[in-house]
């Protein structure tokens, strides 16, 4: 098992109530930033229709 050490969370809405979360986790040390973080948010809404 690899140890996580950067994980971005976006929930996925549905009529406003959370059905589901993109898990998205890395071995790597502050892979994340904003930017991921506003495309997987995009994504994530993209999910739920």
């Amino acid at each position: 098992m690899v140890a996580l050490h950067a994980t971005c969370c976006p929930n996925v809405f549905n009529n406003g109530t959370v059905v589901g979360v993109l898990d998205i986790d890395s071995e790597f040390l502050s892979t994340f930033d904003a930017t991921d973080a506003e495309w997987l948010e995009k994504i994530a809404a993209l999910i739920a229709i």
